[in-house]
């Protein structure tokens, strides 16, 4: 099935970026209130929402796994696609996702990312 059909419909996409994070993510917990890749989004500018973990900076593949899914059926996606610049995990995902995964290379998730961003944007 074409990658432009795919998006017609619900879909869901992971994106790992696992190279840089155990190297960073070692640095957690030296110092208080800092904050690491986007965690401000989430724990407030102030930490008002909390401080940021190990399991936050580099989460549990099992953690991983159940918050998909669990957004994955939330959308009722029939497609997820999954980019890593190492482990995507593909087998797992593919094992707990009942084989909606559709694409796995970098490159075409690359095109594809930038396809939903620019369609979201209404420049497509």
């Amino acid at each position: 099935m074409a990658v432009k059909l795919l998006l017609l419909w619900p879909h869901h996409a992971v994106a790992f970026c696992a190279s840089v994070q155990p190297n960073v993510c070692q640095h957690v917990g030296e110092t208080r209130n800092r904050h690491l890749f986007s965690s401000a989004q989430c724990l407030g500018y102030a930490f008002e929402f909390g401080q940021v973990t190990d399991d936050l900076c580099l989460p549990p593949k099992d953690v991983v796994l159940s918050q998909v899914k669990r957004a994955v059926t939330r959308l009722g996606a029939v497609a997820v696609f999954v980019a890593a610049d190492r482990d995507a995990m593909i087998a797992d995902f593919e094992k707990t996702l009942n084989g909606k995964v559709r694409y796995q290379f970098p490159c075409v998730i690359l095109v594809v990312f930038g396809w939903v961003l620019m369609k979201k944007r209404s420049i497509l």
